[in-house]
C-alpha cells in the first residue's frame, strides 16, 4: 500500500514544477497585457490559437469571440490562478483533446516562439501546457490514488475484525 501511495505521490510531484512555472508566468502578467491582446480586431494567428486554448480549458467557445468574452472578465487572471485542475467537471478528456489539436496544427506552438509575438500570450501558453501536462499525470495517478484509498479502507476493516476476534478469543480463554 505504502509503495503504491509513494509512486502516486512521486508521479504527481513531477507535474508540480510545470504548474509552478505556469503560476509564475501568470503572476508576471498584468491586466494591461490582457487588454492589449483583447484590443486586436484580428490577432496574430499564434496569439489567437493560444487564447482559444485557454477559452476551451475554461469552458468557453474555442474561437476568438469566445476568447475575447472570457478575457473581458475583470477577474480573468485570478480565474486562471484558481483553476480547479483536479475537478473532472472542469477539466476533462474532451477539453484536453480539443486543446492538443492546436499543439500539432499550429506551427512553432512553443512558449519561446509565441513570446516573439506576445509576452502575454506566451505566459498564457505556459499555463495551457502546464494544465494539459498535469491532467495527463493526474489521469495515471488517480487510479493509483483510489486503489491506495481502497486498500487503506480494507486494511482498517481487517484490523477492526482482527481486534474483535482477539477480544472474543481473550474472553473465551
Amino acid at each position: 500500500i505504502m509503495k503504491d501511495k509513494g509512486e502516486a505521490e512521486e508521479e504527481l510531484a513531477a507535474a508540480i514544477p510545470a504548474l509552478e512555472e505556469a503560476a509564475e508566468a501568470l503572476n508576471n502578467l498584468r491586466k494591461e497585457d490582457i487588454t492589449e491582446i483583447r484590443a486586436f480586431a484580428q490577432p496574430p494567428e499564434a496569439v489567437q490559437a493560444v487564447c482559444e486554448c485557454v477559452a476551451i480549458l475554461r469552458g468557453f467557445e474555442g474561437s476568438w469571440k469566445g476568447a475575447k468574452q472570457m478575457m473581458a472578465d475583470a477577474s480573468f487572471l485570478k480565474s486562471l490562478k484558481e483553476y480547479d485542475k483536479d475537478s473532472r467537471a472542469v477539466l476533462n478528456d474532451r477539453k484536453v483533446n480539443q486543446v492538443k489539436k492546436y499543439f500539432t496544427r499550429q506551427k512553432d506552438f512553443t512558449t519561446e516562439a509565441i513570446e516573439n509575438v506576445s509576452k502575454a500570450a506566451s505566459g498564457l501558453l505556459k499555463w495551457v501546457y502546464a494544465i494539459v501536462n498535469y491532467y495527463a499525470v493526474a489521469r495515471t495517478v488517480d487510479p493509483k490514488r483510489k486503489a491506495v484509498e481502497q486498500a487503506m479502507r480494507d486494511l482498517a476493516r481487517s484490523q477492526k475484525e482482527l481486534d474483535m476476534t482477539k477480544r472474543e478469543l481473550k474472553e473465551l480463554s
